[in-house]
C-alpha cells in the first residue's frame, strides 16, 4: 500500500495569510467516487466529505444588476432558485426586483422586471405592473415554481401578489390585490401578506407560503383562493409599543395546525408538500390526501408563545445542532428543496449553513456557524445569509447566497479529463506519477516519484505554483518557508524541524519518508504539504496524486465545471 498522509489545515497556499495545520487521520483513496459523476450523492458524502467543495458561479460578490459572463454578473441579494425545466437556473434578484436566470453556458441574463432607482436612496425601487419582459415590474420577488408547461410562478413578497411568468414572457398577476392582508377569494379578491414562495402540484394548482399571515394557501385552477390551516391569535409586542401578529405551533389536522412565517415550499414525488417553518425553526409536512400536519426536523423551544398578550416573543428560539432529526436546532431557516434520493436541502439563513435531513437525521454540507465568502471544502466554505437552494440535474446544489450576492454551488471534486480514465491517465514510464493540483493536471520538469513505497515531490518544481520559499543551507540542508510557517529539512534524515508563528516543534517521520536528493533537486514527502494547508490524496488505479487546497480563491466556472 501506498502510504499518503491525508492532512488537512486552516488555509491554502492561494489564501492570504498562513494555514494553522492540523492532523486529521491519514486517508488513501482506493476507491476515486467522482470518477462517474460530480453530482452530490449522500452515501458518498458521508464517507468522504472532503471530495465535496463550494465555489463561486454567478455574481461578483458587489451588489448590482449587470447581466452577461457568470463570473463578472452582478446581483442584489438574490433571495430564490429554482432548476429550471429547459436546463437554465432561474434567479430571483430579491433586492433588485428581477427575474434572471443563468444558462449552463455561465450567461446570466434578465427575463422580466426592471431596474429603478430610488432618486433619493440610489437603491432599486420595487413596483407593481403586468406586461412582456422588461416591462413588468416586481418588488421584492422570491419563491419561484414551473409548471409543466413551462409558466414560472413567483411569489413577488413586497406587492403581496402571485405572478405568473408565461413561456411568451409575458408577465400577468394570478391572485391578490396588491394591498397587504387576509382574504380568500378569487383572483384580485384575495389578499395575501409578504408570500415568500410557491409550488405547483400535478393537477396544476398552486400552494403559497404565506408568511406573515402564518398560513398556507392554495389556489386552484379557476384562481379561488382558500385558507388551509389555522390563523395564529397570538399578538406579539416585540418593542415597547410596536405590536405585530405572531405565529403560532400546532401539528395535527390540517384545518387545526399553526404556523410561524412559513417561508418555503418543496413538493415531494408522492404529493407531500414540505414547509420551511422559519419563525418555528422547525421543517413541517403537510400530507395533503390525509390532511394532517406533522413536524420533520427542528426542536426550538416554542414554550416562550404564552397566548396572553402581551406576548413578547416572535419566534421560538433559533439553534445550531446537527443529529437526529426531532433534536436539531435550526436558525432561521428559508428555502428547500428535494434530492432524488429523498433528503431535503435547506438553507439555515441565520446559521449561513446548508444543510441536509435524510433519513431521520439532519447534516451539515457546507457552512456553519459563522459568516463569511469563502469558497474551499464544503466543511471550510462560509456564507452571508443563503436564502435558498435548489438541486440541479445532476445532483450538484445551487445556492442564493444573500448578503454575498451571489449564487454558489455545493459539489462533488472532479479529476482533469485527462486523468480520469486509466488508458488516459497512464504515464509513459512505468513507475511515473501523474501529478494533479485542484483541478489541473501538473507536469514538471522533475516529475513526483515512488520511493519506499511513499510519494515524493520535487521541492523547487512546485514552489511557485504552491508560493512557497526554498532556501538552501549548509550541511545538506534545506528552509521552506510559507507565510509564517517554516520547515527545516536534512538530506536523508527523518527528522523534520517545523515553526509556525514562532512555535517550533519536531517531527519525526518514517525512516522510508526521508528527504533525499537526485538529479540535484530535493525531494520530499508529499504528507509534508499538509503544513502548506493542502490536502494530499492518491488514486491508486491512475497513479495519481491529487493536492487540494482546503480553501480557494474564486472561480470562473465553465459549464463543464458546473456540471449542469
Amino acid at each position: 500500500m501506498l502510504c499518503i498522509g491525508a492532512v488537512s489545515a486552516e488555509g491554502t497556499a492561494s489564501a492570504l495569510s498562513a494555514p494553522a495545520p492540523l492532523t486529521p487521520p491519514v486517508q488513501e483513496m482506493s476507491r476515486f467516487d467522482s470518477l462517474a459523476t460530480p453530482a452530490f450523492d449522500f452515501a458518498a458524502w458521508s464517507r468522504s466529505p472532503i471530495w465535496y467543495e463550494t465555489i463561486d458561479w454567478a455574481g461578483t460578490g458587489v451588489s448590482g444588476s449587470v447581466d452577461g459572463r457568470a463570473a463578472q454578473a452582478q446581483f442584489r441579494y438574490p433571495a430564490g432558485l429554482l432548476a429550471g425545466k429547459n436546463g437554465v437556473l432561474l434567479i430571483a434578484d430579491t433586492y433588485n426586483h428581477l427575474i434572471r436566470q443563468a444558462d449552463a453556458g455561465g450567461q446570466v441574463s434578465t427575463l422580466a422586471g426592471q431596474v429603478r432607482f430610488a432618486a433619493e436612496t440610489r437603491e432599486p425601487n420595487g413596483s407593481w405592473a403586468d406586461g412582456k419582459g422588461t416591462e413588468a415590474r416586481f418588488n421584492e420577488p422570491m419563491g419561484m415554481a414551473e409548471d409543466r408547461y413551462g409558466n414560472l410562478y413567483i411569489a413577488d413578497a413586497a406587492n403581496h401578489v402571485i405572478r405568473k411568468l408565461d413561456k411568451s414572457g409575458r408577465v400577468t398577476t394570478v391572485a391578490g390585490s396588491g394591498l397587504a392582508g387576509w382574504k380568500d377569494g378569487t383572483g384580485s379578491e384575495a389578499r395575501f401578506n409578504e408570500p415568500r414562495d410557491v409550488a405547483v402540484a400535478e393537477d396544476g394548482s398552486l400552494y403559497v407560503a404565506d408568511a406573515l399571515n402564518h398560513v398556507i394557501r392554495r389556489i386552484d385552477a379557476n384562481g379561488r383562493v382558500t385558507t388551509l390551516n389555522a390563523r395564529s391569535k397570538r399578538i406579539v409586542e416585540y418593542a415597547p409599543g410596536a405590536v405585530a401578529a405572531g405565529g403560532d405551533y400546532a401539528d395535527g389536522k390540517l384545518a387545526e395546525s399553526k404556523f410561524n412565517e412559513p417561508s418555503s415550499l418543496a413538493l415531494t414525488p408522492s404529493g407531500e408538500l414540505v414547509v420551511s417553518d422559519s419563525g418555528n425553526q422547525r421543517l413541517r409536512l403537510v400530507n395533503l390526501k390525509q390532511k394532517r400536519v406533522t413536524t420533520l426536523a427542528g426542536a426550538g423551544s416554542v414554550a416562550s408563545y404564552s397566548g396572553k398578550f402581551p406576548d413578547t416573543h416572535l419566534y421560538a428560539a433559533g439553534g445550531y445542532r446537527d443529529g437526529k432529526a426531532s433534536e436539531a436546532l435550526f436558525n432561521g431557516p428559508a428555502g428547500i428543496a428535494v434530492t432524488a434520493e429523498g433528503g431535503i436541502v435547506v438553507a439555515d439563513r441565520w446559521n449561513h449553513a446548508i444543510r441536509y435531513l435524510y433519513d431521520g437525521k439532519v447534516y451539515t454540507l457546507s457552512g456553519g456557524g459563522r459568516t463569511g465568502h469563502q469558497n474551499g471544502w464544503a466543511e471550510q466554505a462560509t456564507f452571508r445569509e443563503p436564502m435558498d437552494v435548489a438541486v440541479l440535474s445532476n445532483g450538484t446544489i445551487a445556492v442564493a447566497d444573500g448578503f454575498n450576492n451571489s449564487i454558489r454551488l455545493i459539489r462533488r471534486y472532479t479529476l482533469p479529463e485527462e486523468v480520469r480514465s486509466p488508458a488516459a491517465a497512464s504515464p509513459s514510464a512505468q513507475d511515473a506519477v501523474n501529478t494533479v493540483h485542484n483541478d489541473r493536471r501538473v507536469e514538471t520538469p522533475v516529475p513526483a516519484v515512488i520511493r519506499n513505497n511513499r510519494a515524493f515531490l520535487p521541492l523547487e518544481s512546485w514552489k511557485e505554483m504552491l508560493g512557497y520559499g526554498v532556501e538552501e543551507l549548509e550541511s545538506d540542508r534545506v528552509r521552506v518557508t510559507f507565510g509564517s510557517s517554516v520547515l527545516i529539512l536534512e538530506r536523508d534524515v527523518p527528522q523534520v524541524q517545523i515553526a509556525v508563528n514562532g512555535t517550533k516543534r519536531t517531527q519525526t517521520l518514517s525512516a522510508e519518508e526521508a528527504p533525499f536528493r537526485q538529479d540535484g533537486q530535493w525531494l520530499i514527502p508529499a504528507r509534508l504539504l499538509d503544513q502548506f494547508g493542502l490536502h494530499v490524496s492518491w488514486v491508486p488505479e491512475l497513479r495519481t496524486l491529487i493536492l487540494r487546497d482546503t480553501v480557494f480563491e474564486r472561480q470562473d466556472v465553465s459549464e463543464e465545471a458546473a456540471g449542469r
